[in-house]
């Protein structure tokens, strides 16, 4: 079902009115075509979304609308029409020779359905309902049905029309480029181009001749003529809109409008009166009018199509729609390749899935970019919100068949929430030139990476579990390789650990491993985060908790304007557990961290600043030089992890890191999004702790034996 956006102009409420014990709900939606009066659709129109008609509405041979179709009063259609949807009329409705209806058809009186006619859906008549023995109805017949059959016609809020005095009168193949503001008249010659960019145009009346050019300028926002008189177009009239979006641009008039042939639009009409399009009129967006509109051959109306919500399950088919949880895909890689107009959502009810997915390449090579403000989603719906289902875990399972469980290529703006991964040889997740967010997601750790991105754009990594073993590779990689602006890189709460009980069993907190290659694939990494080109890089590493690393967090500021935050982190049992380098042209602040049972503690270069600082048990006797830094302020005191050797790395009573900290702002939760501060040592002060944990004396604290046993996902299968 299509729908696009009028703009905010438009409040478009259908009310509920499907055939009784429907499922049907005709929720608030928008149209790409809206007429209050009558309107007809000449021959080859193309409709791509929703039409509602408050009149009469005459169909000509071989139309196709793509969406529902809602008449207030007579339907009239021709041969080899199409229509995608419901069809819901008012009074008398005729489904002619070879037409096709992908719904049903609910009439308020007669309905009529002729030779070779195909209704996917049911028949619903407030009166007879007459069918040739030729047609085919897939659902069943009812005539003189009690039923719902009105809809509530939409309105439009219309701007103010405030006229100037200034007339324009740009000659036939000249150029004028306008200023917002208030106009009197413009008659714009055959051939000449009119440059608006982002504001509000008005005028008296508006009169375009043939071969005219608009070029609208909509990169600082939305441009908005308004007409309070008459206006026309002549033939052969072109508005191109410079972000190529129908929302950079909007016709309002208070009166009719009339458009001559072959005329291009990208952008919303909104008006008062009729509307008349000549031959071969194309729009890329929408037309309302509170009147008749009226069309010749070849009309074009491309309503730019809203995010599809998808959905997946085990219990799925992939020859489903995806489009509801009771018709659910069985594979997400099918829903990913659906996934071609920024800010979808896909849903994927608990189980294991076998599979591997490609996004921007390969099977997904259609998939597109969300935006900052729509990403594209996919979600694992653990708690089965939205399927009728038990909760549990949404895992992607490779089988060791799979090189990379999720690769990305080229695509930005995703969002992958709940999905664990395992079983899988190389790669977690692998996002080359893109951008994601990747959130409570449990992953086996690969023998590469967990989570590795060369970005080119803003990457978020949280709440997630990384488990290692003796075979595994690397942790996050959040490393970009081009020169861009503006980025941040955010990894907190997050936790990278050795799986089991091996928890302080690995031999890089010995030192050995520093007098191999740095870099080699024994020397694991936890975190790795920076750029050396980006300027502007804004980066934050805080309340992780990293264990049994040969490097537990790098962090590296180059370029100019870039600057790093690494605070409330816990690094354990490594060779070096927090390293933190900037440039001349970068900073960095290291707050609140703490570094204990490893070979080396904090170590710094550049311009860093090391505010406060907890490090314990260290082997490694470095002095201040080494460091990179004044250790003046590190507090040299036990942790006193409450039962470390199962993985419970928050703070007991006598803990040196209790309300040690200094406030900083990109950690005012801890790891269990627990509010800073609180008062951990109770002396009435409430003052931020050391590490990952901010403590609570009051509060009852559970025993956490495994990371796995509290994640609220429950069981998984293993490879």
């Amino acid at each position: 079902m299509i729908r696009i956006i009028l703009c905010a102009l438009v409040c478009l409420i259908v009310a509920s009115g499907g055939a009784p014990g429907s499922d049907f709900s005709y929720a608030s939606s928008e149209y790409a075509l809206y007429a209050g009066g009558n309107a007809s659709l000449g021959e080859r129109a193309d409709v791509s979304g929703r039409v509602g008609i408050g009149g009469n509405l005459t169909i000509s041979t071989d139309v196709n609308v793509g969406g529902d179709l809602f008449v207030g009063g007579n339907v009239w259609s021709s041969e080899r029409v199409t229509i995608d949807g419901w069809v819901i009329g008012g009074n008398e409705t005729y489904i002619r020779v070879d037409n096709t209806v992908n719904g049903t058809v609910q009439s308020a009186s007669r309905l009529y359905v002729y030779e070779r006619a195909h209704v996917t859906g049911d028949l619903i008549g407030g009166n007879l309902v007459s069918v040739n023995s030729s047609a085919v109805i897939d659902g069943s017949t009812s005539d003189y049905a009690a039923m719902e059959h009105t809809w509530t016609e939409p309105s439009a809020t219309f701007p103010a029309f405030s006229a100037g005095s200034t007339n324009h009168w740009p000659a036939e193949n000249s150029t004028l480029a306008l200023d917002p503001g208030s106009y009197r008249d413009m008659s714009a010659a055959n051939g000449c181009t009119i440059q608006l960019r982002s504001g509000t145009y008005q005028f008296q009346n508006l009169w375009v001749k043939q071969n005219v050019r608009f070029e609208i300028d909509d990169s600082a926002g939305p441009v908005d003529v308004r007409v309070s008189g008459s206006m026309s177009i002549g033939d052969g009239t072109r508005f191109t809109v410079s972000t190529g979006s129908a929302d950079g641009f909007e016709l309002s008039l208070n009166n009719a409008l009339s458009v001559g042939q072959n005329v291009q639009m990208t952008g919303h009409i909104v008006a008062r009166g009729d509307v008349s399009v000549d031959n071969g009129f194309s729009i890329s967006g929408s037309i309302y009018t509170e009147s008749n509109f009226w069309s010749q051959t070849d009309l074009e109306i491309t309503a730019e199509a809203p995010p599809p919500v998808l959905y997946v399950s085990t219990r799925g088919s992939n020859g489903n729609s995806g489009l509801s949880a009771d018709a659910p895909l069985a594979s997400i890689q099918k829903a990913v390749a659906m996934c071609t107009v920024p800010g979808a959502t896909i849903y994927i009810a608990p189980g294991t899935y076998y599979e591997s997915l490609s996004i921007g390449t390969g099977p997904g090579n259609g998939a597109v970019s969300g935006t900052g403000a729509s990403p594209t989603r996919v979600i694992g719906d653990v708690g089965a919100e939205h399927f009728n289902a038990n909760p549990g875990a949404v895992v992607l399972n490779g089988r060791d068949a799979f090189p990379t469980a999720i690769s990305m290529v080229g695509v930005t703006n995703w969002s992958f929430e709940d999905i664990d991964l395992i079983g899988y040889q190389d790669y977690g997740f692998s996002i080359v030139q893109g951008s994601a967010s990747i959130l409570r997601s449990e992953i086996d750790v690969p023998s590469e990476y967990a989570i590795f991105a060369n970005p080119s754009g803003d990457m978020l990594v949280q709440d997630c579990v990384l488990d290692r073993s003796e075979s595994s590779g690397h942790g996050i990689w959040v490393v970009s390789s081009s020169a861009l602006p503006d980025l941040s890189f955010t990894i907190e709460r997050n936790r990278i650990h050795e799986s089991g009980d091996r928890y302080g069993s690995s031999w890089h907190s010995l030192g050995e491993s520093a007098r191999e290659q740095f870099g080699s694939q024994t020397n694991l990494y936890g975190i790795v985060t920076g750029s050396q080109n980006c300027t502007n890089l804004s980066m934050t590493i805080a309340n992780n908790i990293v264990s049994d690393t040969y490097l537990g967090v790098l962090v590296y500021s180059f370029g100019a304007g870039t600057s790093a935050t690494v605070a409330n982190n816990t690094a354990l049992w490594s060779c070096y557990p927090i390293y933190v380098q900037a440039a001349s042209n970068g900073t960095a602040t290291v707050v609140n961290n703490i570094a204990a049972h490893s070979y080396y503690g904090l170590i710094c270069s550049g311009r860093v600043s090391v505010p406060t600082h907890l490090e314990a048990s260290i082997t490694a006797d470095m002095d201040r030089e080494s460091r990179g830094y004044d250790p003046t302020n590190n507090v040299t005191e036990s942790p006193r992890f409450v039962e470390p050797e199962s993985g419970d790395f928050s703070l007991a009573w006598g803990s040196g890191g209790l309300d040690q900290g200094q406030r900083v702002s990109v950690a005012t939760v801890d790891i269990m999004g627990t509010a800073r501060p609180l008062d951990g040592d109770d002396d009435e002060e409430f003052l931020y702790d050391m590490g990952a944990y901010e403590s609570d004396p009051v509060r009852d604290r559970a025993r956490f034996v495994r990371w796995r046993e509290i994640s609220g996902r429950g069981d998984r299968e293993d490879p």
